[in-house]
């Protein structure tokens, strides 16, 4: 069965004109605010529940002076290690940095030593290594092979220049 809805269209008017006026709504709002200010929740609650009120009232502000106050001990101890963290970083890096500089010196002295050393044992100053007769001819005949392939491309390229190119007559 369908319901069948017959409004009536000049108290939706009205009512929409009340509203649309921002003064009668102000006067409006203001007298909820009076209304709900007014209320008073213990005239309407029984005296064991006001006490049950009250009870829960203590218990809560309990509860919440003892959050507050973990919160402020948890971040005094936060606050202590973020800053032994930060003391302990800087010296670790302090003393990565002396051992950088001790490693150096010890690689450099180490070097002047294996320098030193291999003077005596040759009875001269240590110089670069020679090349070996061996790998001087390697080197050589790789020049000249070179050499001889830019020769006959350049050759090749000549050639295939002066060709004439001649087409078939159809």
């Amino acid at each position: 069965m369908p319901i069948q809805l017959n409004p009536d269209w000049k108290k939706i008017r009205n009512e929409i004109n009340r509203l649309s006026d921002l003064d009668v709504l102000k006067a409006e709002v203001q007298k909820v605010r009076d209304e709900i200010s007014k209320f008073d929740l213990q005239d309407f609650l029984s005296p064991s529940a006001q006490k049950k009120v009250k009870e829960f009232e203590t218990r809560y502000n309990k509860l919440m002076k003892n959050v507050g106050s973990a919160q402020r001990q948890l971040d005094r101890e936060f606050n202590k290690l973020i800053r032994q963290v930060q003391k302990h970083r800087e010296t670790a890096e302090g003393r990565i940095h002396q051992l950088k500089n001790l490693a150096e010196e010890q690689m450099t002295r180490v070097e002047k030593a294996r320098q030193d050393l291999e003077a005596r044992v040759t009875g001269k100053k240590a110089q670069p290594a020679k090349k070996s007769a061996a790998k001087k001819r390697q080197t050589a005949k790789k020049a000249t092979s070179k050499k001889v392939s830019k020769k006959t491309a350049t050759k090749t390229a000549k050639k295939a220049s002066k060709k004439k190119v001649t087409r078939k007559k159809a």
